[in-house]
């Protein structure tokens, strides 16, 4: 059976172990997200000149405001020191997914 893309919409016939055929329709596929929660370590998408903080800073989530769909988030430097902390719009910030929480990321060899 074929994997379709998520733009594509099509009706799939597959035979069944009785000779029958079976018509299954297929829906787009949903990219999963992976959700923030509390002490996520997450980044900045774009910059937030009032507080001072650029793009690409990094900080850890230390509450959600479920109803808001914002984030109290403390930003760090590099070097660990608390820049600040701030209440972000959910649209604002991306999870950093360390290699052990990628897919796909075997160092095994084979």
């Amino acid at each position: 059976m074929r994997r379709l893309g998520c733009h594509h919409a099509a009706v799939l016939r597959n035979n069944n172990s009785f000779g029958a055929t079976t018509e299954m329709k297929s829906r787009p596929l949903k990219r999963r997200t992976p959700t923030i929660g509390e002490h996520t370590q997450v980044v900045l998408k774009h910059s937030l000149p009032s507080l001072g903080l650029a793009a690409g800073t990094f900080g850890v989530v230390v509450h959600v405001y479920a109803d808001s769909g914002a984030y109290e988030v403390e930003f760090l430097s590099l070097e660990g020191n608390t820049l600040g902390v701030a209440t972000v719009k959910a649209g604002l910030l991306s999870p950093v997914l360390l290699p052990a929480q990628m897919k796909g990321t075997d160092d095994k060899k084979t």
